[in-house]
């Protein structure tokens, strides 16, 4: 099933008795230098999937409720103690994995896509909301109401949400739909011209309806590369079920984008299992277009590994012998790949080719989601203190 879909635990709020005091933890990352970690919350409930604004000035992420339910919320990504400002809370609703717009529209406000429950059939759909959380704009439906949409990941150029819509048991597929956030009418002054391009051919494209459906699997993620007309690839899981009752497995897939629609897929990882959701290495950094992503290796099954392929199919094992997930790239300052070590609890960082790897955080019971900020300076992530989910942040300057 995909993860992104199982309801996450209830918050035992009644059996916390004593909150936790904000932190500032110096850890050594090498070479003498020292990684200062800050605890951001300490309230009595979980705090999870932090994502940085295009800024670096402020944090959404969920912050759950004493019923279970998540809400979106914001806070400056200042390491002072700052107010927890709600985006969308509307008691009863449950709204997940918020992620930035890449770009603002016309107002200069960004916009935040998340998955919620605030629609007529109560099950998890595409909502965007401006960063001021007064917008809310429901951007995906379903004929089936019983079906539920997750994951969303925006386009370069901000005109496209892509995300994963379940389709029965333990089976979901990728589509897209239009974001219709107020995108400004001088767009070419604000993206480089060959997404200025794409913005302007996409501009006018309907804002309301159905999504459309592309390819099957989920976790999509859009490339900042191009291919030969112009368009964007997208990356995304197919997980293949063989000979069951035997564990389904995953392989790495990319899609063109060609004419709006989405072609046949192509694989890059087929051998392992890609354990999750991949990211591209950003543009600047040079040298060859690739993804990283987590994969169970035959020889140290059933622990994880760090990997990295080429867009044309060549792969390096960057970990190998522990349990690392959820890895992500620095998207500015030096080519760095951040994971979660989950056998030994802590965040990791590792260069592009597999050296140079410190631990930058540690002495948590378990750590997850750790996101890069613009900058490639400052990693936020999910730390668990006494038995709840806060948000921490690390500075890590390059070398």
């Amino acid at each position: 099933m995909n993860p992104e879909m199982i309801p996450a635990r209830t918050a035992r709020v009644l059996l916390r008795v004593v909150p936790v005091a904000l932190l500032g933890l110096a850890v050594a990352v090498g070479g003498g230098a020292r990684a200062q970690e800050t605890v951001l919350t300490t309230d009595l409930v979980d705090h999870l999937n932090p994502g940085w604004s295009p800024d670096g000035n402020w944090l959404a992420y969920e912050r759950a409720t004493s019923f279970g339910y998540h809400q979106v919320y914001k806070r400056e990504s200042s390491t002072a103690p700052k107010p927890e400002i709600p985006l969308a809370n509307a008691p009863g609703q449950d709204n997940r994995d918020p992620r930035w717009s890449p770009v603002a529209g016309s107002s200069g406000q960004y916009w935040i896509a998340y998955s919620t429950t605030s629609n007529p059939e109560s099950q998890l759909r595409i909502a965007v909301v401006s960063e001021d959380g007064a917008t809310i704009r429901i951007r995906s439906s379903d004929p089936d109401p019983a079906r539920t949409h997750s994951f969303p990941r925006w386009s370069p150029d901000g005109v496209w949400i892509t995300f994963a819509r379940e389709q029965g048991f333990e089976t979901a597929s990728v589509y897209r739909c239009p974001s219709s956030i107020d995108l400004p009418s001088n767009i070419g002054s604000v993206l480089p011209p060959h997404i200025a391009l794409i913005a302007a051919e996409r501009f006018d494209a309907p804002t309301s309806g159905i999504c459309k459906r592309d390819v099957a699997t989920f976790y999509p993620v859009w490339s900042p590369y191009f291919s030969g007309n112009g368009y964007n690839f997208v990356a995304y899981l197919r997980e293949n079920e063989i000979n069951p009752p035997l564990p389904a497995t995953r392989k790495l897939q990319i899609v063109d984008w060609l004419g709006g629609d989405l072609g046949g897929g192509v694989d890059l990882v087929t051998s392992g299992n890609v354990g999750d959701r991949p990211e591209w290495k950003p543009l600047g950094f040079g040298g060859l277009r690739k993804l990283v992503f987590s994969f169970s290796d035959p020889a140290f099954d059933p622990l994880t590994s760090i990997g990295t392929v080429t867009l044309g199919g060549t792969r390096a094992t960057l970990t190998t012998g522990n349990s690392d997930q959820k890895p992500a790239w620095a998207r500015g300052g030096c080519s760095r790949i951040v994971f979660v070590r989950k056998n030994l609890p802590a965040i990791w960082v590792v260069n592009e080719d597999g050296s140079g790897a410190i631990s930058v955080a540690s002495g948590g019971a378990d750590y997850d989601n750790p996101q890069w900020d613009p900058s490639g300076q400052k990693i936020a992530y999910q730390k668990m203190i006494n038995g709840i989910w806060q948000l921490a942040i690390s500075q890590v300057p390059c070398p």
